[in-house]
Parts: structure tokens; C-alpha cells; sequence
């Protein structure tokens, strides 16, 4: 009789240990941020082509500025966004994004966000929040100290495509399990010189990101997403890949809906 409690009490142990374990390597997650799939009606991106010219227009003159467009053979996905204009740090425009998949209850440790940028001279630096309803946001104000990326000279690595390369920045986003949101803002900028930023990479598992990492889990968390630049072109001649290796870019995945 002791043998079969002792045994029913191991195997009760054994599947509560087995589920722990389980949501703990659950834990562990890698979030993509697609800079193309941001939320039009949350964001200060202008589509309406007369809007998106007369905001250019006041950028060149340091009046504001205008996120946009860029055709870069060496961003993942042939082009990246930036916002030319001023530098002024009280005059943000943001995009808004709602994170492709929901975040693992248990995360696992601190989320780190790693961007991807072609800028380390000034102007380069880019402001982040987090949310879990898109209205409430953490931290309340920006603060380049800790919450963002600047100045990354020095700290990261040789690129393997130049100018591009992964920051990490400072600041960890208050995600909480369930649906998330991300605004990103430009804090300096200018006219010609134009910081960009390609896509964003949140993790908790301490690793550091690579492109062909990225690239794999663009396509597995954006392919059922819809971008709102999908009927604004970059001429053929600029996009970054050949045919056959087209869906696996964000340019593929961004014309494909």
C-alpha cells in the first residue's frame, strides 16, 4: 500500500516539476517589430501624399519632422524608416506598433531592446515607451538616459553589412503577458543626414541578434499582418534582393498583402 502512495505522490511531483520546467524554456522569448506595420490612426506617419509633401517640406526647413521612406539595399528588407527634420527632443512624431504576437506569462528575465541602425555619428539617436493598451504608457515622458538609443560609437560590434548594425541602448520595456504596444519616436535628426531604423528585436534570453535570426522570425510573426505602406512603392531598381529571395524581406512580405 505504501509503494502505490509513494509512487502516485513521485509522479504528482514529478508532473508539477515538468510543468515548471516547461513554462520556464516557454519563458524565453524573441519579439520582432517590423518598423513598416505600425498603427496609421495611433501614429504621425502622413499616407495621404499631399500631407506627407507639405510635412516634408517643413522638415527641410528644420520645421518638425517627417517620418519616411528610405531605400537601403543593405536593411533587411531593401528600405527603413526615418524621420528628416530638426533635432529638437519635444517634437517626437511617433509611430505606434502593436506587437505581432502576444508576450509568454513567466517571462524569464529583463527584456532588452535591440535595433537595428545605420547611424553612430550625430545625429543617431531614436526614443521607445511600452503599453499594454496603446493609450497608457511606460515611461510617461522620453528620457534618452533610459529609455532609447544614442550614441552607440564604441559600443557595438563590426557590421557585417555596413552601416547597418544591432543596439541595444538602455532602458527594459514594461511588457506584461498578453497584448503589448511600442511607440518609437525620433528624438534627433536632420535634413540630409538621417538617422534610420530598420526593424527591433525584444528579448529576455540574454542572446545577441543576428540578420538571419531576424529575417527568419520576420517572416514567421509578420506573414498574416498587413502594412499600411503596402500601396506606397520603392522603385524596383532600389529594393535589396533578387526575386528568389524576395518573401523573405520585409519589402516581400509588406507587397505580398
Amino acid at each position: 500500500m505504501k509503494v502505490w502512495i509513494y509512487t502516485i505522490v513521485f509522479a504528482v511531483i514529478s508532473i508539477v516539476f515538468m510543468g515548471l520546467f516547461q513554462v520556464e524554456v516557454q519563458a524565453d522569448q524573441i519579439i520582432m517589430l517590423d518598423m513598416a506595420f505600425f498603427i496609421p490612426e495611433k501614429s504621425e506617419y502622413f499616407l495621404d501624399v499631399e500631407e506627407h509633401e507639405d510635412a516634408m517640406a517643413r522638415a527641410m526647413k528644420f520645421l518638425g519632422n517627417c517620418w519616411d521612406m528610405f531605400a537601403d539595399k543593405n536593411a533587411l528588407g531593401g528600405f527603413a524608416l526615418g524621420a528628416p527634420g530638426d533635432s529638437n527632443f519635444d517634437t517626437n512624431p511617433p509611430l505606434v506598433y502593436k506587437l505581432p504576437v502576444d508576450v509568454k506569462a513567466g517571462e524569464g528575465g529583463s527584456w532588452k531592446m535591440w535595433a537595428r541602425l545605420n547611424r553612430t555619428a550625430d545625429p543617431n539617436s531614436f526614443f521607445w515607451k511600452a503599453s499594454q493598451d496603446g493609450e497608457k504608457w511606460k515611461p510617461g515622458a522620453f528620457n534618452i538616459d533610459a529609455n532609447g538609443w544614442n550614441n552607440p560609437v564604441g559600443q557595438i560590434a563590426i557590421p557585417k553589412k555596413a552601416p547597418w548594425f544591432w543596439f541595444s541602448g538602455v532602458g527594459t520595456p514594461a511588457l506584461e503577458p498578453g497584448v503589448n504596444y511600442i511607440m518609437i519616436a525620433p528624438r534627433e535628426s536632420d535634413p540630409f543626414n538621417v538617422p534610420l531604423i530598420d526593424v527591433v528585436m525584444i528579448r529576455n534570453d540574454k542572446g545577441q541578434p543576428t540578420d538571419e535570426e531576424a529575417e527568419k522570425l520576420l517572416a514567421e510573426q509578420y506573414a498574416e499582418l498587413e502594412s499600411p505602406l503596402k500601396d506606397i512603392g520603392v522603385p524596383e531598381e532600389d529594393r535589396a534582393v533578387d526575386p528568389g529571395e524576395k518573401l523573405t524581406t520585409v519589402w516581400g512580405r509588406v507587397k505580398s498583402q
